[in-house]
């Protein structure tokens, strides 16, 4: 999150993504997953990333509502890359066709996926380099991103990089063993108080803007969302210490004060979509026509 501007501060980081990226136009393939906390600027930091000219790049996103269904990431993947299927050998044509939905036959040889999506990705190269994003990859199907990170681990000598961005949990992180991780923390206090200042209406005064940077470790999205709340006046009266104070909890609330702010109808909604994990619209819309208790 960067609150409408320019990617603030992420020297560093910024730098290790860049050499990964410029590499592909040298012919070295590579690898990286940028792991965090929510919203402390994944998403942010890869988009900026990829927004270098003459590069392909290609979207992939976790969501919830499929990841328990195998391969769904793969097929969005494949359906991107589809004109290039002709070019890969047929083994691997076949075993990515059949992950993918597009031919019937018994489950696919996983190796074979992995090597059919090597290809893909080669062959898309040909033209020019291509970045592959995984945005949310905490919530991609076990399937698929075992099978991104067995091409991820295998990048060297094609164009193509692979970034994953996702929360730092166990689960991803054992899946992605092998691949080089960059830990994303918060903000340093002063590109902290400069994003704070660029979301608020009027600057605040420095040992306030300090204070709230402070209370929530430099996290991005914590210092746009607070950006409006009574919280901007409150911390530095709060007697905030150095260490950082949970943001988890001060996010809550705020997201709690705006729904109970909402129509009768709004509220309705929210707690529908958060009961549901099918993502279907249609049945939430039928769910919120419903009267209650019928």
């Amino acid at each position: 999150m960067h609150g409408g501007g320019p990617l603030l501060g992420r020297v560093d980081e910024r730098q290790q993504l860049n050499a990964l990226v410029s590499g592909l136009r040298n012919g070295r393939g590579g690898a990286m997953a940028v792991l965090g906390e929510p919203g402390i600027g994944k998403t942010t930091l890869v988009a900026a990333t990829s927004q270098e000219p003459g590069l392909t790049v290609l979207h992939v996103d976790g969501y919830e509502s499929e990841s328990s269904m195998p391969f769904a990431a793969v097929q969005r993947l494949v359906s991107l890359l589809h004109d290039h299927l002709g070019s890969i050998p047929a083994r691997q044509r076949q075993a990515v066709s059949v992950a993918s939905g597009r031919s019937d036959g018994p489950a696919p040889d996983r190796f074979l996926v992995g090597l059919g999506m090597l290809s893909l990705l080669a062959a898309a190269s040909a033209g020019q380099p291509v970045v592959c994003a995984v945005d949310d990859a905490h919530l991609v199907d076990a399937e698929s991103l075992d099978v991104l990170a067995f091409v991820a681990r295998r990048l060297a000598a094609e164009r193509v990089a692979m970034v994953f961005a996702g929360r730092e949990e166990p689960v991803l992180v054992e899946r992605l063993r092998g691949v080089p991780h960059l830990a994303l923390t918060g903000l340093d206090p002063e590109t902290a108080v400069r994003l704070l200042n660029r979301s608020v209406h009027r600057p605040l005064a420095p040992p306030a803007a300090l204070a709230i940077a402070r209370a929530t470790g430099g996290n991005p999205l914590a210092l746009i969302d607070l950006a409006g709340e009574s919280l901007v006046h409150e911390l530095p009266d709060l007697g905030i210490s150095d260490e950082p104070v949970p943001i988890g909890r001060h996010l809550e609330e705020h997201y709690v004060r705006r729904v109970r702010q909402a129509d009768a109808s709004v509220q309705r909604w929210v707690l529908l979509a958060a009961a549901d994990s099918t993502g279907n619209v249609d049945l939430l819309s039928d769910a919120a026509r419903a009267r209650p208790g019928a």
